[in-house]
């Protein structure tokens, strides 16, 4: 009985918690900062712009061209990173959440348990959608003035990660222990946004208090890619309040992270690596076990695939879907 009455209070209060991360992240507020933020001078040639997790996710298994592309590149960079430097003795073991909840508790076996989300569809997807569909050319689509810079998610991409709420309500928890101590996300404002709305009762400003740190070393870089343009610290505290964004401003140069040209593709994958490298050494010094960790295919791709040397999947393009939810338990 009294269980009963528990898991009817955590679904009120859950509840409860999604309408406000709803009205307070979702509003059509929001959607007109796309427009304020700063329009690179540079207008890119269509040449430059190239178990159990959760399941939740979206049923667009789709590989583009370009996501080929970009994977090859960091096959090519882990190579030669691996030349020059070796690798770490991280293991990593992906499991369910259920699992994860055992290994929160497992500190002899596990030093962290990490929950890792791939943000829900953007606006960007949306807007190249209707662009190739009213016959224009799907590379020039970025070419327009109207193209989304630092999108937010679309509506189909909230729903995706209303999915992963429902699954963080029902797993993060005190009853079951798996209870996060620390909320890590890339700078990208779908990236914040999903992980708000994934984790409502968790939010900045919540009775538990948890940090929300907003990390530079999570990103996607632009490269190139519009979508990716970071917004300046001032635009991201204006939506978003509560974050840290200190150390967002310590290892972020918004003009040097917004170039559209100038670095080769082989190039940023070697600096993708090195940020994900890096990231696990900082979170190895962390004392929080339970990290929860929102950020981008490539940047998940480097992470579990490459840095961790995790399951072959997670070296393939089908290795996050758009808002889906995966645990692994780190041993160092």
């Amino acid at each position: 009985m009294m269980a009963t009455q528990t898991s009817k209070a955590l679904s009120r209060f859950y509840g409860q918690n999604v309408k406000v991360a709803i009205n307070r992240y979702c509003s059509r507020q929001m959607s007109t900062m796309t427009s304020t933020l700063s329009v690179p001078q540079h207008t890119p040639r269509s040449s430059e712009t190239k178990g159990f997790s959760t399941a939740v996710h979206s049923d667009d298994t789709y590989a583009s061209p370009q996501d080929i592309e970009h994977l090859g590149a960091l096959f090519d960079a882990f190579e030669r990173q691996q030349f020059n430097q070796g690798q770490n003795n991280a293991v990593a073991t992906e499991m369910n959440l259920v699992e994860a909840a055992s290994a929160a508790k497992d500190v002899e076996s596990f030093d962290k348990v990490l929950i890792l989300m791939r943000p829900g569809e953007g606006q960007h997807s949306v807007f190249e959608e209707k662009w190739a569909n009213a016959g224009n050319d799907p590379e020039e689509a970025t070419l327009s003035q109207d193209y989304p810079r630092d999108p937010l998610l679309s509506s189909k991409g909230v729903g995706q990660v209303l999915n992963i709420s429902r699954a963080s309500a029902e797993y993060c928890n005190e009853e079951t222990g798996l209870v996060p101590e620390l909320y890590v996300t890339s700078p990208l404002r779908r990236a914040i946004q999903s992980a708000l709305l994934a984790f409502p009762t968790e939010a900045p400003g919540s009775v538990h208090n948890v940090p929300w740190i907003c990390h530079g070393g999570c990103m996607e870089r632009a490269n190139g890619n519009l979508a990716d343009l970071v917004s300046t610290t001032d635009e991201l505290e204006h939506f978003f309040p509560g974050l840290d964004y200190s150390l967002y401003n310590q290892t972020v140069d918004s003009n040097m992270a917004n170039r559209l040209s100038g670095e080769s593709l082989l190039e940023s994958k070697m600096d993708l690596l090195q940020r994900t490298d890096d990231f696990l050494e900082w979170i190895k010094r962390r004392e929080e076990r339970v990290i929860v960790v929102s950020s981008h295919l490539s940047w998940l791709q480097s992470f579990l695939g490459f840095t961790l040397q995790h399951e072959p999947e997670y070296q393939t393009t089908d290795a996050f879907k758009r808002g889906e939810m995966k645990a692994v338990g780190i041993k160092f």
